[in-house]
């Protein structure tokens, strides 16, 4: 992914992820299905996201993603996640500011992206999750794409640290939810209505 593939983060970013899987379906109807998938597709990444967010139940704190029928994206985008692009049926990234590190995140919500590209106070990081769907022989291919930049030396050293551990848990979240949308694709028409 190129600067100008994530104008959102401002210049290069310090770390960045990038899976991919391929989609028997037509690149509009693998657009409603990524749309309508819901952590009930992705049983990993219910497990997953539960146990990211008990430290902050324990506080009080409601989870970003929690089991009902919501589909995943509308989730995360009422949840503090900004969305920064919708281009139907190519493309849809959302953005989150944070202190990703900590046990309970402290989080900025911004409302639009050119305020999520502007935000520079220290000692956060932005992260940017893309999925970009292409056209391939084959139906479609979606590619997830996650980048990361902090807004300052420490913020940058406590994030690497944290993505260390974190990644796997990152990426098989996102694998989850390609395949989650592969498999919708091949299970019948009711689904990929």
């Amino acid at each position: 992914m190129t600067t100008d593939a994530c104008p959102w983060l401002g210049g290069p970013w310090d770390e960045e992820e990038t899976h991919s899987v391929l989609v028997a379906a037509e690149v509009e109807t693998a657009w409603d299905l990524l749309h309508r998938v819901t952590v009930k597709d992705v049983p990993t990444a219910r497990i997953l996201f539960a146990v990211r967010a008990l430290p902050g139940r324990l506080k009080g704190r409601r989870s970003a993603v929690d089991g009902a029928g919501t589909p995943l994206l509308e989730q995360l985008a009422t949840a503090g996640f900004t969305r920064l692009v919708s281009e139907r049926p190519h493309r849809v990234a959302l953005g989150r500011i944070g202190k990703f590190w900590q046990l309970v995140p402290h989080y900025r919500t911004v409302v639009t992206g050119e305020e999520f590209t502007r935000f520079d106070t220290p000692g956060f990081a932005k992260a940017v999750v893309t999925f970009e769907l292409s056209p391939h022989a084959l139906g479609t291919r979606i590619s997830t794409t996650t980048v990361i930049r902090a807004t300052d030396e420490a913020a940058r050293q406590k994030f690497r640290s944290y993505w260390r551990m974190m990644r796997w848990a990152s990426g098989m979240i996102r694998n989850a939810v390609l395949r989650a949308v592969a498999r919708l694709a091949t299970s019948g028409p009711e689904r990929s209505r």
